[in-house]
């Protein structure tokens, strides 16, 4: 989630064009793993600038955008990630990406909601702010297992929450401009 339409609708088509980009490259297995994960990831920013063209009122659409396509992204990224470039594919471990992606469902259903108690607004999500506790598990799920990702990832949710003061969701481009960015000046150069 952005701070508007047009930075959301704008990073979403900028992300796109470099995972074009990044395709173009020689990739290695992994590498072709991670640009569909970030594209997963930053398919999210185009859900975001429905919400804000639509004005977030109460309607059909912000519903069927926050309670249902909200929860299929989300569940993507972490089934993409855990089952199959993780490769985690046991019953147990089904069950339990079925269980989250159900919590998702039940976590975002309902409406999303303008946030605007400082300059980085965004939508929240179900109008409920997201947990520090729910951010630490999907940032654990989308990463694993680069732990020391996961501890920069952390480290910028505990920055955004407790110095910037922004609702987590504004920085949602600013993450994913960092991985691209990672991206480009990395996968695929030999």
């Amino acid at each position: 989630m952005c701070y508007n339409f047009e930075v959301s609708l704008g990073t979403g088509i900028a992300a796109y064009t470099l995972g074009y980009v990044l395709f173009q490259r020689n990739l290695t297995e992994k590498e072709t793993q991670y640009v569909i994960a970030f594209l997963i990831f930053t398919s999210i920013q185009f859900v975001d600038a429905v919400l804000w063209f639509s004005g977030m009122k109460k309607d059909l659409l912000n519903y069927i955008v926050t309670s249902i396509i909200i929860p299929i992204f989300l569940s993507a990224q972490v089934i993409y990630n855990i089952y199959f470039i993780c490769k985690f594919q046991k019953l147990h471990h089904l069950v339990l990406l079925a269980l989250y992606s159900f919590y998702l469902f039940y976590r975002f259903n309902g409406y999303s909601t303008p946030l605007c108690n400082n300059y980085f607004s965004s939508p929240v999500w179900g109008d409920n702010e997201l947990k520090l506790w729910e951010l630490f598990i999907f940032a654990i799920l989308i990463l694993y297992p680069h732990w020391d990702v996961i501890a920069f990832f952390i480290a910028v949710i505990l920055l955004i929450k407790y110095f910037i003061n922004g609702a987590m969701g504004s920085w949602w481009c600013f993450i994913s401009a960092l991985i691209g960015i990672y991206a480009y000046f990395n996968f695929g150069i030999k």
